[in-house]
């Protein structure tokens, strides 16, 4: 496996990424603004229509888990720090190709 360089507008496109993705998910694990609690409402009140449960939902464990507001919230934020780990990873993958001069 041969390393090559990248080109420099891979490496804005992907830092550029990088940041979006990890302010949206910092937004969301810190609830800046009820970010985190917005949004969860709004999925909490499309998953409990009836035709949502119909075509997703088929379990009662499932069903059970979208009716309470909180356990959602709690899963979001989870998934979110993990992306926010990500977020950063991706960055911190960039930086160092450009510390190490891997970008022409």
């Amino acid at each position: 496996m041969q390393l090559s360089d990248q080109t420099l507008f891979q490496f804005a496109v992907l830092t550029l990424s990088g940041i979006i993705w990890s302010v949206v998910t910092a937004l969301l694990v810190t609830d800046y603004r009820g970010t985190l609690t917005g949004y969860t409402h709004r999925c909490w009140l499309i998953y409990q229509r009836p035709w949502y449960q119909r075509t997703f939902l088929w379990t009662a464990s499932s069903r059970a888990r979208c009716a309470d507001e909180r356990r959602l919230r709690r899963t979001f934020r989870i998934v979110a720090v993990i992306g926010l780990a990500v977020g950063v990873f991706v960055l911190s993958i960039e930086f160092s190709a450009l510390a190490t001069g891997h970008v022409s």
